[in-house]
């Protein structure tokens, strides 16, 4: 089924691709001309992939963010996440290294990544995984959430 959507979209983009490149002409854009330039800047945040895309069982994280952290009990609907490293058993300090770990591989574009999520069985080493750092902090302002995402107390959490 996600096949036939995939093979769709990309047939709807072909054409869509067509029919802009057989519409142009000209050599000179004039403003309402097909060759203007566009502003593709979209006009509020959009969801992000990879670390911070919204993911649930119908839902899967692509293998750039593999874990699907959920932060509520009961929760349906969680948010992707990377590794950022790991620390001895019970270590409250994300590993060195690991905000610019989240950093490189964010691309959501709002927000600040930071190695910031860490979980572990009791005891045992606790891997940490990248979050998302929203609203002002400290004076710092961190910035919005990904579409899907809401900031509740500094982090950026799925739209329940």
């Amino acid at each position: 089924m996600l096949e036939d959507a995939m093979l769709k979209m990309t047939m709807i983009t072909a054409a869509l691709t067509l029919a802009a490149t057989s519409c142009s002409g000209g050599d000179d854009p004039l403003p309402g001309d097909p060759d203007a330039a566009v502003d593709t800047t979209p006009d509020a945040s959009t969801g992000a992939m990879g670390i911070g895309q919204v993911c649930s069982q119908a839902m899967p994280c692509p293998a750039s963010a593999p874990t699907c952290a959920v932060t509520q009990m009961n929760a349906t609907v969680g948010f992707c996440t990377a590794s950022c490293g790991t620390t001895p058993a019970n270590s409250m300090t994300p590993p060195a290294g690991g905000n610019a770990m989240c950093v490189a591989a964010y691309t959501g574009g709002v927000g600040t990544p930071v190695c910031g999520l860490g979980f572990a069985p009791m005891g045992q080493t606790m891997t940490w995984g990248c979050a998302i750092a929203c609203g002002n902090f400290q004076g710092n302002e961190l910035g919005g959430c990904p579409g899907g995402l809401t900031c509740v107390a500094n982090n950026c959490t799925p739209t329940l």
